[in-house]
C-alpha cells in the first residue's frame, strides 16, 4: 500500500460462492469486529471494496504501480456500512428499540459513526444510524432477540419478519 504497488489476487467470493482472479489496487487495512480487511480497488468490479484476508488463496504483485487517488477518505468509505457489509445503495435511517436491559449495554459504545441514542421513560432506548446496507443490521438484531425491536424502516421490519417465520419453521 505505502509503496503504490498493485496486486492480483485469487479470492474467493462467499456471497455469490466463486472463486476469481482480481487486481486491485491496496488503499488501506481495516479492523472491523475484530476481523481484518483489506480496502482496495477492484478492476474487475471498478469499484473499492472489502477484502477477507482469509478468503484471499494466492496473492502476487502484478509489477504495475497505481496512485490512491487523492480523494480517497477511509472515514467516507466506511461510514455507510454497518459491521463487514457495505451496500452500493442510498443510506438509509434505521431505527431500533432496545429494552432497558439491552439498553444498559447499548450506551457502552459507539455502533455505528452515524448513531443517535434517544433515551425513553422506561429506561430502554432508541438507537438511530444511517447504512446502506440492511443485512448485517438484520443479523445484529436478531442476535438481540427480543430485547430489540426494529421501529424501521419497514423494509428491515418485513426482513425480520421472514427471518422470524423461516427460524419458526425449524422449531414445530
Amino acid at each position: 500500500m505505502r509503496d503504490g504497488r498493485q496486486l492480483e489476487l485469487l479470492y474467493w467470493t462467499a456471497s455469490r460462492d466463486e472463486t476469481n482472479r482480481r487486481v486491485v489496487d491496496p488503499y488501506h487495512l481495516t479492523a472491523v469486529d475484530g476481523d481484518w480487511f483489506l480496502v482496495a480497488y477492484c478492476h474487475l468490479r471498478e469499484d473499492t471494496r472489502l477484502f477477507a484476508p482469509g478468503r484471499i488463496s494466492e496473492l502476487r504483485e502484478t509489477g504495475e504501480r497505481f496512485e490512491r487517488p487523492a480523494d480517497f477518505c477511509i472515514e467516507d468509505f466506511l461510514a455507510p456500512r454497518f459491521r463487514k457489509v457495505r451496500g452500493s445503495g442510498p443510506a438509509q435511517e434505521v431505527r431500533l428499540r432496545f429494552s432497558p436491559l439491552a439498553a444498559r449495554y447499548i450506551r457502552e459504545r459507539v455502533w455505528h459513526p452515524t448513531q443517535e441514542l434517544h433515551e425513553e421513560a422506561d429506561g430502554g432506548l432508541v438507537l438511530m444510524l444511517r447504512v446502506n446496507h440492511l443485512v448485517e443490521v438484520k443479523r445484529w438484531a436478531l442476535w438481540w432477540g427480543a430485547e430489540c425491536e426494529v421501529l424501521g424502516p419497514e423494509e428491515l421490519r418485513s426482513l425480520m419478519r421472514q427471518e422470524i417465520g423461516r427460524m419458526l419453521g425449524k422449531y414445530p
